[in-house]
């Protein structure tokens, strides 16, 4: 099983890009580490760049 998860995340958040960003940066930089770490994050209508962060945090972990 080597491509199995070790870990599931699931973070809601509301208006909150700037932590969010920290906390994404961070389980990035353990899955980089060999951690294999599945994120889900819940947007309860917040009015910021909450899709964005996400996109681009996303976008730079495909190979």
């Amino acid at each position: 099983m080597e491509n199995a998860l070790n870990i599931s995340v699931a973070i809601c958040t509301r208006n909150r890009s700037d932590t969010l960003r920290e906390t994404l940066e961070w389980l990035v930089a353990a899955d980089r580490k060999g951690l294999r770490i599945e994120v889900v994050v819940v947007d309860n209508d917040s009015d910021y760049d909450t899709r964005e962060v996400v996109e681009e945090l996303a976008d730079s972990t495909r190979p």
